[in-house]
């Protein structure tokens, strides 16, 4: 019997732009994870489109499977300072004095090819051709499915979804730009508007991270009279895969922050309440790394990082750690500090407490969906809250930790197997 296939295409837009980084990003990752489980499902005709100079394109098979391995292959291996790195950063935790961290190497991005070099010359036209020449598709899509969302705000998104009469899946991670514009860059609040009416115009279907973000994005529609399309939850996945990395045997309780440096995650408050800490009893004060890479508006932070004598000797930031290295620091952790002031679902929480690692979260509804009872929750403006919580975690036989990895004990990761079975099932609806 001939197996009955749902052709989907999907937008590698964002993924073949990023390579260039050392280390994916939260998105990246679940573009990646996208990417990776459609082209492994037999039940699924797998086409990437991407927008380049001449437009939204569809790339022929073997360009197609050459990105996919591209992609997969450049994230797999681990930067090349990766390992200095770690060890820089461990040394540096288990030295039994005060020391400036010296600031690691950063691990350079991958050179940008040479004109002429890549796959635009395997590309297709992704639009209907004209009547004689022939369809240019390999196998005729009845599904567009971009889990993004970045490159949706352009007009050539619309007018090529439009053309080419797709029914569209799109994943909508946050609304935060336009509920929070004073996090974001100056474009980004109307960009992301323009993104939510091409999906809701041309969206079959919507799938979200959390119910949080669903509650945001009904009330947005609901304030412009647009019609919803229909709403799925899928709740992101976590995969931590193993490391043979053992966790520091830090001289002094240390905690951990994972994601960008930007003003959203709310560094801010921490380096406030290390330089108080310091100022207070710098022998006892506990360490602090910062794991991500920098991003946009803080130049605050980013100039008490690299100018606070005071916070030197108890702050490292490090960006460029494989997935290995920052799973063993998580592990050495006091716990896991996640202050943001908005957030759509929060991969770090799950991440650490799936790795049996404390969390100290702000108390938004996206956290307390992914953590549950198993976190402790703090009001991102509290500082005397935050204080509190970070002494008692970091004090000797801390029962306030203690009663925190109890906790732990009830923890159910989210994987990414029961979200591609929602996302499987919405998939083989629409088609």
């Amino acid at each position: 019997m001939t197996r009955n296939r749902v052709a989907v295409c999907f937008d590698a837009t964002r993924l073949r732009a990023r390579l260039k980084l050392a280390q994916p990003t939260g998105i990246d990752r679940v573009d990646l994870a996208y990417l990776q489980a459609l082209s492994a499902d037999e039940d699924i005709a797998l086409s990437l489109v991407v927008r380049g100079t001449f437009g939204i394109r569809q790339l022929r098979p073997a360009a197609a499977q050459q990105l996919v391995e591209d992609i997969s292959r450049c994230w797999a291996v681990p930067p090349e300072n990766a390992q200095p790195l770690f060890a820089a950063v461990r040394n540096w935790l288990e030295a039994p004095g005060l020391i400036a961290c010296a600031a690691p190497a950063k691990t350079p991005s991958p050179a940008p090819p040479r004109k002429g070099e890549g796959v635009r010359s395997q590309w297709l036209l992704s639009s209907p051709p004209p009547c004689g020449e022939g369809v240019l598709w390999q196998e005729k899509p009845s599904l567009y499915l971009n889990t993004s969302h970045g490159q949706l705000y352009r007009p050539a998104y619309a007018r090529w979804l439009r053309r080419s009469g797709l029914r569209g899946l799109f994943f909508v991670h946050d609304l935060i730009p336009i509920q929070h514009p004073e996090f974001s860059r100056a474009a980004e609040p109307a960009r992301h508007a323009a993104r939510l009416a091409t999906i809701a115009k041309h969206g079959a279907g919507v799938l979200v991270n959390s119910a949080a973000t669903r509650a945001s994005l009904l009330d947005y529609w609901g304030a412009l009279d647009v019609k919803a399309p229909p709403i799925t939850i899928a709740p992101l996945g976590i995969q931590l895969g193993s490391s043979t990395l053992p966790a520091p045997q830090a001289s002094k309780p240390y905690f951990v922050m994972l994601g960008t440096i930007e003003p959203r995650k709310n560094h801010r408050l921490l380096l406030r309440l290390w330089r108080q800490m310091i100022e207070t009893d710098a022998a006892q004060a506990p360490r602090l790394l910062l794991i991500g890479r920098r991003g946009w508006l803080n130049r605050e932070v980013f100039d008490l990082i690299d100018h606070s004598p005071q916070l030197a000797s108890h702050v490292m930031e490090c960006e460029g750690l494989d997935d290995a290295a920052v799973l063993a620091l998580l592990r050495g952790a006091a716990a896991l500090l996640n202050p943001s002031f908005a957030e759509g679902f929060g991969l770090p929480v799950a991440e650490a407490l799936a790795a049996g690692v404390p969390v100290l979260a702000s108390d938004l509804a996206a956290h307390r969906e992914v953590g549950g009872d198993c976190a402790e929750y703090l009001d991102p403006h509290d500082e005397a809250g935050w204080l509190r919580a970070l002494r008692d975690y970091a004090a000797p036989q801390s029962p306030r930790r203690a009663a925190a990895l109890q906790r732990l004990g009830a923890y159910q990761a989210p994987s990414w197997q029961a979200h591609f079975r929602i996302v499987r099932e919405k998939i083989q609806q629409l088609a």
